[in-house]
């Protein structure tokens, strides 16, 4: 599934997120295609995890936050 916004003839930034059980990955998408990409070991603290990837990917120009996954713990 492709998600694809535009706002006022601007395309939306989305920061996606999503927390397995062995790997968390994220990724920045512009509407046309990925700018950031980043992956990590779950291990046994998940929500130390994302919170990370979060604060690594998120900027001014993210329109909208898109989470997802299993997780563990």
């Amino acid at each position: 599934v492709i998600l694809f916004l535009e706002k006022a003839g601007e395309k939306m930034v989305t920061l996606g997120l999503d927390s397995g059980s062995a790997t968390t990955k994220a990724a920045v998408f512009d509407g046309e295609k990925i700018q950031k990409i980043y992956l990590e070991k779950t291990s046994d603290r998940p929500g130390k995890v994302i919170r990370d990837m979060y604060s690594q990917l998120y900027s001014q120009e993210i329109a909208m936050t898109v989470t997802t996954g299993y997780g563990r713990g």
